[in-house]
């Protein structure tokens, strides 16, 4: 797609002509920060994945000067702009596979979902629907969530006061192993 809108060579007359009537259909117009980033090869910002306790990114990117976005947990933060997911109470899973395994250890005790234990996965993946019984989940719009962390990102670059924290609330899909214990 970028290079049917930036003209260059690589895509079919065809393709470059369907792409930039969706183009105007959406009124889509070029992000001038995310241009400089692509055309100058350098850093302007930062977004700070997976941050773990006394992360050493964090005083490293304040000591270069590099407006930065971290998404995870805003204890960890350290006053950097920060996005993340609100969590649930419950045997909370930070995969769905981890929460397929739990199910199997709270079977395989003799226990039973949601009678003994609520399990909630993390992804709403496949896995969720297809357990005996089937998981609740948090549902995320994972799409909508990058968004906003690139949003957030974009906005320093262009000198906006950076937010300490924004809550992203996932949908939380009841199914068969939740529910208040007997």
């Amino acid at each position: 797609m970028s290079y049917a809108l930036n003209n260059q060579p690589g895509v079919s007359e065809a393709t470059r002509a369907r792409v930039l009537k969706v183009a105007a259909e959406l009124e889509w117009v070029p992000n001038r920060a995310a241009r400089q980033l692509s055309a100058e090869r350098r850093v302007d910002g930062v977004i700070v994945v997976d941050p773990r306790v006394a992360d050493p990114r964090i005083p490293l990117l304040r000591k270069l000067g590099l407006p930065a976005v971290l998404v995870g947990d805003p204890a960890l933060a350290d006053g950097m702009p920060c996005v993340w997911t609100d969590g649930t109470a419950a045997m909370n899973a930070a995969l769905d596979l981890m929460a397929v395994a739990g199910l199997s250890v709270v079977q395989g005790q003799g226990l039973h979902t949601p009678a003994d234990v609520t399990l909630v996965a993390w992804d709403d993946s496949t896995l969720c629907r297809i357990t005996h019984p089937t998981l609740t989940a948090l549902s995320h719009n994972i799409v909508g969530y990058r968004a906003e962390v690139t949003r957030r990102l974009l906005d320093l670059l262009d000198g906006a006061t950076p937010q300490a924290h924004l809550y992203s609330t996932p949908l939380l899909i009841i199914r068969d192993a939740s529910g208040p214990p007997a």
